[in-house]
């Protein structure tokens, strides 16, 4: 028989990246359904025995029922070093799934950058929301990079939202044709990464279809921009960009935070100094607007 949690199908036990992170947190590599295809999934179940005396903000205890979608970047599957910080919200008592996206690790479907993804987000939302110990009104999408794309475009679709309280956004390109532009101005070395090159060849209008900027006043719960002062990959403008666009809408929940001396998803070493910084300000973002 196959073991399963909720509408998630067990593959194994997820390791802890280097051995490190909590040793006591029921993690699993998982399937799940988006449409007729499987994608893979990382899966933490929540501890209900948080530190006793945390000294680090992503370790002070989460709400109760408390769950995180999280989107990652690039396109080649889940990174492995998220495991830690993951590994750390989960024993602080947050439940956390992590889509591989399609094309990726194993998932069925092809990449198509923040398109389809989008479908997959949603039909892990709909995952999650089968389990009895999370609260369908304390579901938040973080997403880094791509999956910062991914998370914005997904709260765009509110008509298809149950249960997301709002999003983190961290190193997200939103305007991807000025990011584009930006790439061959400066001869970024990412031109040489054929999936880089394939995006710069796409017409505008394929390009204009993954523009968070777009989608600003689809937005309507609380939103919190993140981004490094030194991202040398997706500059710090990006965000800028999606600020502004969020000023013309005359949305007002959300908040920017431009890290200084940090570079592209930072946040993933979460001991460095700005990270720090940086976890401190998300977690009461999300204490903030969740009740």
């Amino acid at each position: 028989m196959i073991e399963s949690i909720g509408k998630f199908e067990i593959l194994g036990a997820l390791p802890q990246f280097l051995g490190r992170g909590p040793s006591d947190i029921n993690a699993y590599r998982v399937r799940y359904k988006s449409g007729d295809l499987d994608i893979a999934a990382w899966l933490y179940e929540p501890s209900h025995n948080p530190l006793s005396d945390p000294v680090h903000p992503i370790d002070f205890p989460a709400p109760p029922g408390s769950a995180i979608i999280c989107g990652h970047g690039g396109v080649g599957g889940i990174p492995d070093h998220y495991d830690l910080c993951l590994r750390r919200l989960a024993k602080a008592g947050w439940t956390i799934a992590v889509p591989a996206y399609r094309g990726e690790d194993g998932s069925g479907g092809k990449i198509e950058f923040a398109l389809g993804e989008v479908d997959d987000t949603l039909a892990c939302l709909q995952a999650v929301q089968s389990f009895q110990y999370v609260d369908s009104e304390k579901i938040w999408l973080l997403g880094s990079s791509h999956g910062a794309m991914v998370c914005l475009l997904t709260l765009a679709r509110m008509d298809e939202l149950s249960g997301f309280r709002g999003g983190i956004a961290i190193s997200g390109i939103y305007d991807l044709v000025k990011w584009v532009s930006w790439l061959k101005e400066v001869d970024h070395h990412l031109m040489g990464d054929p999936f880089v090159k394939h995006l710069a060849g796409l017409d505008e209008d394929e390009l204009e279809k993954r523009a968070c900027v777009r989608h600003a006043g689809d937005i309507e719960v609380p939103v919190m921009l993140v981004h490094g002062e030194a991202d040398m990959i997706v500059p710090r403008e990006q965000s800028g960009l999606m600020a502004d666009a969020f000023n013309v809408c005359g949305k007002v929940n959300y908040k920017i935070l431009i890290e200084s001396g940090s570079d592209h998803e930072f946040i993933w070493g979460p001991d460095r100094e700005p990270a720090r910084n940086a976890w401190n300000k998300i977690m009461r973002f999300l204490a903030e607007n969740t009740r």
